[in-house]
C-alpha cells in the first residue's frame, strides 16, 4: 500500500493549510445552522490533523475523525482542542 501523509508531510498540511478550513468552515456551519443543525454528531472523513474538527467543537458538535494517515491522527490527537474527538 503507498503510503499518505506521513510524519513531514503531515506537519506541513497541518501548519500551512489551516486558512481553508477556516474560511469555508464558517460557510459550513452557517449552512448546518439554517438547516436547524445545531448541535450532534458529525462524521469528518479525512480529518487530517484535526483543524475542521477543532472548529466544530468550538461549535458545540460531537465528532468522529477518520483519516488514512497515522501521523495526520496523531496530530490531532496532541491538540488539547481536539480532546473530544474520536480518532
Amino acid at each position: 500500500m503507498m503510503p499518505f501523509y506521513e510524519e513531514d508531510l503531515a506537519y506541513v498540511h497541518h501548519v500551512g493549510f489551516p486558512d481553508l478550513v477556516d474560511g469555508a468552515g464558517d460557510e459550513l456551519l452557517a449552512l448546518f445552522r439554517a438547516a436547524g443543525l445545531d448541535s450532534g454528531l458529525i462524521i469528518d472523513l479525512g480529518c487530517g490533523s484535526g483543524t475542521w474538527a477543532r472548529k466544530l467543537l468550538e461549535h458545540g458538535y460531537s465528532v468522529l475523525g477518520v483519516d488514512v494517515s497515522a501521523p495526520m491522527i496523531e496530530l490531532a490527537r496532541l491538540s488539547s482542542t481536539v480532546a473530544r474527538v474520536r480518532l
